[in-house]
């Protein structure tokens, strides 16, 4: 009897330390799965977090791109237009003092001797007035003969040159004159400006990059 009661002891205890030891592997196996599950959880977030960065750093970049290309052209139209705008008052400064009586003669001369057809050359009074005394010099004979000045209220420096009968028209104002001459320029100042325009930004970009490792020491 004593024996037979130990051995259901001894069952008991054996049931119970394996029903234990199952317990306590399931746990550690519900223990490893959950940490597994919060690990991969917390990869997942890791990774979504770094896409997510580095498309707002693309698109950051993009923009910034963007906005830098976009400052370049508005530069490149107000430097532009400034420069021509000076080259302007500067040609219509040096073509308006080059036209005086005898560089208007000379020109005259050369446009006769092109052609023989009588010619009508409108000008502003006073121009006519000095251009008029000055072809009156019999060194002028031959110009004088080709050539009959009319007055044009309208024009403020440079003639117009017609053949009486209308078929051939030139125009040799200042306006013409500085238009034609900023037109041959513009395709020059462009280039130019575009170079400087560069080499800014590319020394721009040069400085930032040289503050930024001094920044990092502070």
């Amino acid at each position: 009897m004593a024996e037979e009661l130990q051995q259901l002891i001894d069952r008991i205890r054996s049931e119970g330390v394996e029903k234990a030891d199952r317990e306590a592997e399931e746990r550690l196996e519900r223990a490893r799965r959950e940490a597994e599950e919060t690990v991969g959880e917390a990869r997942s977030k890791a990774e979504q977090i770094i896409s997510d960065a580095r498309r707002e750093a693309a698109q950051y970049e993009q923009r910034s791109r963007q906005s830098l290309r976009q400052a370049a052209r508005d530069l490149l139209l107000t430097v532009g237009g400034g420069v021509e705008h000076v080259v302007r008052t500067v040609l219509r400064e040096r073509v308006g003092a080059g036209f005086d009586e005898e560089v208007m003669a000379d020109m005259l001369r050369r446009i006769a001797e092109s052609g023989d057809q009588p010619l009508e050359v409108y000008l502003n009074e006073d121009d006519r007035e000095r251009l008029s005394r000055h072809l009156a010099a019999d060194a002028w004979a031959k110009v004088r003969e080709g050539v009959e000045l009319r007055t044009d209220h309208e024009l403020l420096k440079g003639f117009r040159v017609s053949a009486r009968d209308g078929d051939v028209r030139r125009d040799f104002t200042e306006t013409e004159i500085v238009e034609s001459l900023s037109a041959f320029l513009r395709p020059h100042l462009q280039e130019l400006v575009n170079e400087a325009v560069k080499e800014s930004l590319s020394g721009g970009d040069g400085a930032s990059g040289a503050q930024g490792p001094a920044g990092d020491d502070g």
